[in-house]
């Protein structure tokens, strides 16, 4: 069946070319899509899935990320497949300042004959300057909805089977907001972390494969119940705990080291290609965004440690005010953490930057508390591959860790982290949440006190 819109239905990859889906598409839809036989291509070293959400103000950025990736394409040791969304935001309450800021400052589309919708590329070698994507269409998806984990999953389970190799980077690009969750679709909303997940060890179940790297091009992703979150469904992750920029990482520069390193008969580990995306983007960007690598495989370990340190900040004899002082002396990450006009948010606190403050703070005269959080800063050293801190920043960033910044009483924990596995494997959910020495009372009686009320 056809839809009005002259689209395929959602269902599946047909993975044909593209002159050939219309053609099929008064087949009866279903959720299978062309599995490759195992024996039908040899692995190559490296396959890339980028999921891009350009279904809002970030389109024309979502396309030129693709249209860097042509400065290599694919390669005989490296398979690249894009999923790329370009569309308006919708009519909605919840849009209607990003719709007025759209209308007012119309970004010029960067290639010709804009489309909207959702098209699936395998990238090729190509102009980065030409105003047309030159990769193959592998499928036209229609106006589909992005933020559907089913979709992400398919995605997934399609570019493994069709491009099989021995490490697999899944990079997911578009707007975030920390546990609140990532990849904007054009209503507003977000997929939830959770669902993330869902979708990407659902493909690793369907296929036997896993996630060698898993990157983040949003905002705010770098938080810890984030990588914890993600510590089963891939080996390294690579995030910002603030804001980035809208082409964060250089495709160029990573996608060419790869292709010259495989060139030369030199293997990338997984741990190499996380350190190589902070590295590039390092040499790329003069006011680089912090950025960090992330080895996956001790988040279990830094868990224990934050629950220690959890227990460590119940049970301490320090005053609230001192406990109230560091915690708005520490760094925090939101959107206007790289501005100097605006004080950033306090609620999603670095954590090694709060560790840190309290290890020198001659104030804090409780040995136990000082150990536990050296244990927990040394915890998180040992799990980060490579960090980039904006220069702005006091270099003790990289990991964020949700404080809320509520300053009424009785306040519940937001849902969207109580979703998370941090949230229901470890005691700071409950302790953020108040307590005679819980951290939402110190936040609330200093802001009281700071603002007047």
């Amino acid at each position: 069946m056809i839809e009005k819109s002259g689209h395929i239905p959602s269902h599946r990859f047909t993975g044909k070319p593209a002159k050939s889906i219309r053609e099929e598409a008064q087949k009866p839809p279903g959720d299978s899509f062309v599995k490759s036989d195992p024996g039908e291509k040899p692995e190559k070293e490296w396959t890339v899935l980028a999921y891009m959400s350009g279904s809002n103000e970030l389109r024309e950025f979502m396309t030129s990320n693709l249209k860097e990736m042509e400065s290599v394409g694919s390669t005989d040791q490296m398979d690249v497949a894009v999923y790329l969304s370009r569309d308006n935001r919708a009519w909605s309450l919840r849009n209607l300042d990003c719709k007025v800021g759209e209308l007012i400052k119309r970004r010029p589309s960067r290639i010709d004959n804009p489309w909207k919708g959702s098209r699936v590329y395998h990238v090729k070698q190509g102009d980065p300057e030409s105003r047309k994507i030159e990769s193959e269409l592998v499928e036209d998806r229609g106006r589909e909805k992005v933020r559907d984990p089913k979709t992400l999953q398919r995605f997934l389970e399609w570019g493994m089977q069709k491009y099989p190799a021995k490490h697999y980077m899944v990079v997911l690009s578009s707007h975030g907001n920390g546990f609140r969750g990532v990849l904007m679709d054009r209503d507003g909303k977000l997929m939830d972390v959770p669902e993330v997940r869902e979708a990407i060890e659902g493909a690793e179940k369907n296929t036997g494969k896993k996630v060698d790297v898993l990157a983040m091009e949003a905002c705010q992703m770098g938080q810890m119940s984030v990588a914890y979150e993600m510590k089963d469904s891939a080996d390294y992750f690579v995030a910002s705990p603030g804001k980035i920029y809208d082409n964060a990482f250089d495709y160029k520069a990573i996608l060419g080291e790869i292709d010259k390193s495989l060139k030369a008969g030199k293997k990338i580990s997984p741990e190499q290609m996380a350190s190589l995306l902070v590295e590039s983007t390092e040499q790329f960007y003069e006011d680089v965004p912090t950025l960090t690598a992330f080895d996956l495989k001790q988040m279990t370990s830094i868990k224990s440690s934050l629950d220690k340190f959890t227990k460590a900040l119940e049970n301490t004899k320090t005053s609230e005010s001192v406990i109230e002082r560091i915690i708005y002396d520490s760094p925090s990450h939101d959107s206007s953490v790289y501005s100097k006009k605006q004080k950033p948010q306090r609620e999603y606190v670095d954590i090694i930057g709060f560790c840190n403050r309290i290890i020198k703070s001659d104030e804090v005269k409780d040995l136990s508390l000082k150990s536990k959080a050296s244990n927990l800063k040394k915890a998180i050293d040992s799990a980060t591959i490579h960090k980039k801190v904006h220069y702005s920043q006091a270099d003790d960033q990289g990991l964020s860790l949700h404080i809320p910044k509520s300053r009424g009483a009785g306040h519940s924990i937001d849902p969207k982290y109580q979703d998370m596995k941090l949230s229901k494997e470890s005691k700071w959910d409950e302790h953020i949440s108040g307590g005679s020495k819980g951290l939402l009372k110190a936040i609330t009686g200093f802001l009281g006190r700071k603002l007047g009320i």
